[in-house]
């Protein structure tokens, strides 16, 4: 079934119209008409099975038949930083780690990040970044789309992040003595995990340094050497999987519990 945001959803009334862009969307690209049932949510965890009533310039009127049971959370807040890439590979990264269910993506500039924005350019990415989160919670069946924040410097975020109280990693193809799959064994009980990942020229060992006295882990995830975007999304499904994100009707409760089994 087809899923929309509408925002303001009233559980007290029967009906919603359905404006802009999700309205024409309906109406002009589905060619969806009277008698189609939609999947609403509101962006705040409400889910609502809802038929359509007419279409036209106004919008979409449907009626709400029934609330639909949203999805269990995922018990881990899983946090991706990635240094921002070249082409459409920045924007795969958005789309893919959203569907896995990542709580937020922040890009930033490191010393090799090629891309580099202007004011103009920026407020342009950012609107694409959103636009396809927003698309991605609604294919992917999310509570609400995935967060994107503004690009920061690496020095910013790694001072941001070294001082939160959250389990905090650096992904680098060069760490020869602690992978992903040691680290995860050694981990204390934790709702928040913030994972940084390099550009296509990967991070510099000072970086490395930098990020490391700063309170972050540096592991490996194994010996094959991956682009910058298969990393992000690779590190992402083995975290939400390890947190029992990913389990079939519903999230395991344990929490960070789950990355101190034997793997």
């Amino acid at each position: 079934m087809r899923r929309f945001f509408v925002k303001e959803i009233d559980p007290g009334t029967d009906e919603v119209i359905i404006k802009g862009r999700e309205a024409r969307h309906i109406g002009s690209v589905l060619r969806m008409g009277r008698g189609d049932r939609l999947h609403l949510m509101d962006g705040e965890g409400h889910h609502f099975l809802a038929v359509i009533l007419e279409t036209g310039k106004r919008g979409v009127r449907t009626r709400i038949e029934s609330r639909i049971s949203p999805p269990q959370p995922c018990s881990i807040k899983t946090i991706i930083c990635q240094a921002l890439l070249k082409g459409g590979h920045f924007e795969y990264v958005i789309q893919k780690t959203s569907e896995l269910g990542v709580s937020a993506v922040i890009p930033f500039f490191s010393d090799r990040t090629v891309v580099r924005l202007d004011r103009k350019g920026l407020e342009s990415r950012m609107k694409r970044w959103t636009e396809i989160a927003r698309e991605s919670a609604k294919q992917s069946g999310r509570d609400f789309p995935m967060t994107i924040e503004p690009p920061v410097d690496f020095t910013e975020l790694v001072s941001r992040w070294g001082r939160a109280a959250c389990i905090r990693l650096l992904l680098w193809e060069d760490e020869d003595r602690c992978d992903l799959k040691g680290f995860l064994r050694t981990l204390e009980p934790m709702n928040m995990i913030t994972a940084l990942v390099g550009p296509e020229g990967g991070f510099t060992g000072a970086e490395v340094k930098w990020a490391g006295e700063a309170g972050f882990s540096v592991v490996s995830i194994g010996d094959r050497i991956l682009r910058a975007d298969t990393a992000a999304v690779a590190l992402a499904a083995i975290l939400q999987y390890e947190a029992g994100c990913l389990s079939r009707g519903g999230m395991h409760s344990g929490g960070s519990d789950h990355f101190n089994k034997n793997i």
